[in-house]
């Protein structure tokens, strides 16, 4: 399903975090890592209080001449570091190819992403929350709601070592939608690759409209009502069992929880950080695109696995 592993670097240890997992695909599958680097050709957003190394000695802004030095600088620099990394990827007998691309890392990343449907995104994030997350992971957010690829999305750790956890199993998280089927594909072949079971996870959280219905009516019609959802959702989930078994994928199970969607998926993992997450999301356009995903986003902050997005087309 992929032949390219795209792994955005910016020289940070917390997105090189994204190195490991992507290597992992990429030896499970046989696709080829990309070791992407995206550089400003401009950097006048650098030149900040502070920031010395980009400003003369007299406090006053470069020439235009001292800026092309200070791009190259920061060009060699970059093409240093990736044929670094590169050299080390090489070493476990991957096959890996480099790409230093100008401009912005959003825009340098779905540009080099959507030149191939098949390739895989895999980037690092921190699990912060508020001022602290956006500062971390902004990239990488604006991946998972802007970009058209799948991302595999890791939490960046600052105590654990640059390295992968086994994936022991893929929770497939469904609702019955159609967003939520278009993830069954990726989960299947992530299984296969890696030749771990799948869980169907359907979350079922209690519902308003018993309640509102027990107003009316005696009480055992609202459990009634509520056995009814629980029941088709559990008919749902067998039969993407079903489903998943005529797909070659022998040890697969599946449970509907009663709670909210992502604590469910949560409670599903645990603690371990070894298996892998599997759930779609829809691609939206304008403020909605920006605000969607609530669930998707809480799994991506807490999971101490990775989590795999797949978006929707419009």
């Amino acid at each position: 399903m992929y032949s390219c592993v795209l792994v955005p670097l910016d020289g940070s240890d917390l997105s090189a975090q994204a190195l490991p997992y992507a290597k992992m695909v990429a030896k499970s599958t046989g696709a080829t890592l990309l070791l992407l680097r995206a550089v400003n050709s401009y950097p006048r957003e650098l030149v900040q209080p502070g920031l010395a190394a980009y400003r003369r000695d007299d406090g006053g802004m470069p020439s235009s001449e001292e800026w092309d030095e200070v791009r190259d600088k920061i060009n060699a620099g970059a093409d240093e570091y990736l044929a670094r990394m590169a050299a080390s990827v090489e070493s476990e007998g991957l096959q890996v190819e480099i790409a230093l691309r100008e401009g912005s890392p959003e825009d340098v990343i779905m540009s080099e992403a959507s030149k191939d449907s098949a390739t895989l995104v895999a980037m690092a994030t921190h699990g912060r929350s508020g001022v602290g997350r956006w500062l971390m992971g902004s990239v990488t957010d604006r991946i998972v709601r802007g970009g058209e690829n799948p991302t595999l999305v890791i939490r960046a750790h600052e105590d654990r070592p640059n390295e992968a956890l086994p994936i022991n199993r893929v929770v497939i998280t469904v609702d019955g939608s159609p967003v939520s089927e278009s993830a069954e594909p990726h989960a299947v072949a992530m299984a296969k690759s890696l030749g771990v079971g799948i869980t169907v996870l359907r979350a079922v959280p209690p519902s308003s409209y018993g309640e509102t219905f027990a107003e009316f009516a005696p009480s055992s019609y609202a459990q009634h009502f509520n056995d009814e959802v629980k029941s088709e959702a559990q008919g749902y989930v067998d039969e993407k069992i079903r489903e998943i078994k005529a797909l070659g994928i022998e040890d697969v199970n599946g449970r509907v929880a009663d709670s909210q969607p992502g604590n469910a998926i949560l409670d599903e993992v645990g603690d371990e950080g070894d298996e892998l997450v599997v759930m779609a999301t829809r691609g939206l356009s304008g403020v909605g695109r920006w605000l969607m995903g609530s669930v998707t986003d809480k799994v991506i902050r807490h999971s101490p696995g990775p989590v795999l997005v797949v978006r929707m087309p419009e």
